[in-house]
């Protein structure tokens, strides 16, 4: 009885040690895996804790992990410069995941997608790189083949129209922390906008995706859309816990996002602060009740004119009249007179000086269904109500073409290039001037002959970018090409390309900048983005885009504060809606009060930039190195340290927090 009791015993602690040793065998293999893929990922520091990877619970797709899918949140490093960490809000994860993911395409009706708020400081345009998403695999094990990051405009609190997409891009995958690269890269001027994070994973066999809701809540609350309707709930955007019953208490989602930032590419940011918004404005009266190809012309009376144009396509739809817009009392005026002919679209228009006396001279243009154009100059005063043909007919005419870009500059009115109907496109200069009226043909060419060309005045130069090409089969064809031309020298040279191809629209000066209003034919425009051109160091950024894509509309700025546009293909019926941008204040530059100085000094063997300013009256100031924001700090101290480690020199500035209000730039070098 002994023996047997013994060998049982024995048995019992071989099977014992036999299973202890396998216990540490599988334990030890995940950590193994872990500290693997950690020492290939730049995403998380060693040690994160993994993911969860739940099992399939359901046949069907699910909105949420549960709280199965609780774990705690790993430590992420600093992105390698030049990126810097531009928004973060990777902290306070609650214990679920909601879904967001693009399923295979018998699944298509529980696509969904998910998006959390964030906010481009004033005066800054940023680059994002890459974005940060916690989360986990449920319903599954994954993995997620690739991912789609969208980003949108603000609308109310919800995500509203799309800036940009990045569709299928790759991802590492340490931990909970889902690292997705944008390639290119997205540039996003100051304002409010969106992101969304979505998987593309099939949900057999791999599951579901969750992104991890956030127990805090910053700026508006998360949105949600399943658009193909297979959850039953929040088929367009919707706040995911208020709206959407998803996870209702817990508002926002875990991220973060990583790039660089500037002020376009200069030490200036772009000037587009959170106080500019686009609004709607009220429609177009009737008649016309729709506008196209009209002119808008902001004059010095503080009111918006569109002269001229055609509501529709149709033969005897010109528009002989001139609208009037005035911000006061935020109405249209359907003015008097009537202009000389019908020949009214496609004119070149500017605001011009005669004996101390402003008017709108308007040269050439054709009419609805014409192949013709005319070479008639006219002017018109808005103040009496008055048009009058002046004697001096554009030569540029020819009977066939049309003005291509307009702008005024020393109280002359400047047409490059033209639209040869149907035929091609020409690449003159042509130069008018009010007193005597008379046209002088330049010598400077354009570079490439183009039409419909957005321009605008900056300074002592002219500036373009876009404009059409011809095609003998399409006839019209966005281009980038973008010039200066310089009408004192009478010479033009090709600055940087505009990066998005465009025409039939205007480029106009707001704050010494050329902002060129969406517009293009070319698929896929119309756009309704906004171009922002710095002359200072050859640069193009992207501002807020407005909400209605189109072209061939009358648009206009005061230059400081306000951009109208209304009417326009949009894309390719005639539209009878407004828009107004409006900055409560005016983001132009400003001299600068604030005086900044810089000293290097060395503290415990670290080098370190101790700056020391006076003169700021906001509670914060922003400071810039080499053109970066790097930190926003408490004005009280008047002074920050900044932490080097590299040898170079480094240019420093001190602004008023999110305005263009700046120091003096005071440059540090580190041997």
């Amino acid at each position: 009885m002994k023996k047997q009791i013994n060998a049982t015993i024995k048995a019992h602690l071989l099977r014992s040690a036999f299973y202890l040793l396998l216990l540490l065998a599988v334990c030890a293999i995940p950590f193994a895996l872990a500290q693997r893929g950690t020492k290939k990922s730049t995403g998380v520091i060693a040690g994160t804790y993994p993911a969860p990877s739940l099992p399939q619970t359901s046949q069907l797709p699910m909105f949420t992990s549960g709280p199965a899918g609780a774990h705690a949140l790993p430590i992420l490093p600093m992105p390698e410069a030049p990126q810097v960490i531009l928004y973060d809000q990777y902290d306070n994860a609650g214990t679920n995941a909601t879904s967001s993911q693009d399923f295979e395409a018998s699944l298509d009706a529980f696509d969904d997608e998910l998006a959390d708020d964030f906010v481009v400081p004033g005066g800054q345009t940023w680059s994002v790189e890459s974005i940060d998403a916690d989360g986990v695999y449920f319903n599954g094990s994954g993995p997620a083949q690739n991912f789609n990051v969208r980003f949108y405009t603000n609308s109310g609190g919800l995500p509203g129209t799309l800036v940009a997409s990045r569709i299928g891009m790759s991802y590492s995958h340490v931990g909970t922390t889902f690292s997705v690269t944008l390639s290119p890269a997205v540039s996003l001027a100051a304002g409010t906008y969106w992101v969304s994070v979505q998987a593309r994973q099939d949900f057999t066999p791999a599951g579901q995706w969750g992104w991890t809701d956030r127990t805090v809540q910053s700026n508006s609350a998360a949105a949600w859309q399943n658009p193909g309707g297979g959850f039953a709930v929040c088929v367009t955007w919707g706040q995911r816990g208020a709206t959407c019953g998803i996870d209702a208490g817990v508002p926002d989602q875990v991220y973060r996002l990583n790039g660089t930032s500037s002020g376009g590419g200069t030490p200036t940011p772009t000037p587009t602060p959170p106080a500019c918004s686009w609004s709607a404005g009220p429609n177009l009266p009737t008649p016309p009740t729709t506008l196209i190809r009209a002119v808008g012309v902001y004059f010095p009376d503080g009111n918006f004119y569109t002269v001229g144009g055609r509501s529709s396509d149709s033969a005897g739809s010109d528009f002989q009249h001139v609208l009037r817009y005035s911000p006061g009392t935020n109405s249209w005026t359907e003015m008097g007179v009537t202009l000389p002919d019908n020949f009214m679209n496609n004119m070149a228009c500017g605001v011009l000086n005669d004996s101390g006396t402003d008017y709108i001279y308007c040269v050439g243009g054709s009419f609805a269904t014409g192949t013709t154009a005319t070479d008639r100059v006219f002017r018109y005063n808005p103040v009496t109500d008055i048009a009058t043909v002046v004697a001096a007919p554009w030569p540029g005419a020819m009977g066939t073409i049309l003005p291509g870009g307009f702008s005024v500059f020393n109280n002359k009115l400047y047409i490059l290039g033209g639209f040869n109907i149907n035929i091609g496109m020409v690449d003159t200069i042509y130069e008018f001037t009010p007193s005597p009226a008379g046209w002088v043909l330049k010598n400077a060419h354009l570079p490439a002959a183009r039409g419909y060309i957005p321009t605008t005045t900056i300074g002592n130069f002219i500036y373009t970018g876009g404009g059409s090409m011809f095609d003998p089969t399409v006839i019209l064809v966005d281009s980038t090409d973008s010039f200066r031309y310089d009408p004192v020298a009478d010479s033009i040279i090709t600055i940087a390309s505009i990066p998005r191809a465009t025409a039939e629209t205007r480029a106009l000066n707001f704050c010494n900048l050329m902002y060129v209003m969406g517009g293009g034919r070319t698929a896929p425009n119309p756009s309704n983005e906004v171009d922002i051109y710095d002359p200072a160091g050859d640069t193009w950024s992207t501002g807020i885009p407005f909400v209605t894509a189109r072209r061939n509309f009358p648009t206009d700025t005061d230059g400081t504060n306000r951009i109208w546009l209304a009417g326009g293909y949009a894309p390719t019926t005639a539209t009878n809606s407004m828009e107004i941008f409006n900055c409560t204040v005016s983001p132009c530059a400003t001299p600068s009060q604030i005086e900044l100085r810089a000293r290097k000094d060395r503290v415990h063997q670290r080098v370190v930039v101790k700056l020391k300013w006076t003169g700021a009256n906001s509670n914060n100031v922003d400071i810039y190195r080499n053109g970066v924001l790097i930190a926003t700090v408490p004005n009280g101290s008047g002074s920050w340290t900044d932490l080097l480690r590299n040898p170079g020199d480094y240019t420093y500035k001190v602004c008023e927090a999110g305005t263009m209000t700046c120091s003096n730039e005071v440059t540090v070098t580190i041997p």
